[in-house]
Parts: C-alpha cells; structure tokens; sequence
C-alpha cells in the first residue's frame, strides 16, 4: 500500500451489490474518479477502464471466476482508493 491510498473512513463511496453475480455499481461522492482497476488476490490487474466524470459507474465482471477481488479507484489527483468485493458465481 502506497503513502498516498485513501483509508475507508476518508473516501466517500459505495459499491453496490457486494458480494457480486455478474455487475456492479461504483458510486462516489465529492472525488473526481480517473480509473477503476479490478486485481485479483495475487495482485494481477485483470480489468481496467478510464471513466468519464459521473457519480456513478457501472462494471461488468461477469467474465471474471468467482472469488475475492480488489477495486483500486484512482482520482484526478492520483490518489488511490481500495477497496474489496467477492464476486459469486450464480447458476
């Protein structure tokens, strides 16, 4: 973790459904959000999308197996947000 991530207390977003089947929503509130970078438990970046200046973003993970996956948000000033999702896998 580098000196300039954010901490759960100071980032003001929410990602929604966690656990995840196929898509889920980013939303935040008060940061400009550059990047959304999805990595796997060793650390491998398996998706990554430059995203426009809306509150909200919607991903689409339904290619992805299910297991336990890191959300690094990076905003306009570099800062890096992360946080964690499980993405299940429904028949």
């Amino acid at each position: 973790i580098s000196s300039n991530e954010e901490t759960a207390e100071t980032a003001n977003l929410e990602i929604f459904p966690n656990p995840v089947n196929d898509r889920f929503s980013i939303k935040v509130d008060g940061i400009a959000v550059k990047e959304i970078e999805i990595h796997n438990v060793q650390g491998l970046s398996l998706l990554k999308t430059v995203v426009d200046e809306k509150n909200q973003h919607d991903i689409d993970v339904s290619s992805l197996p299910a297991g336990l996956y890191f959300i690094r948000i990076t905003d306009d000033k570099n800062q890096v947000i992360t946080r964690k999702i499980i993405l299940n896998k429904e028949n």
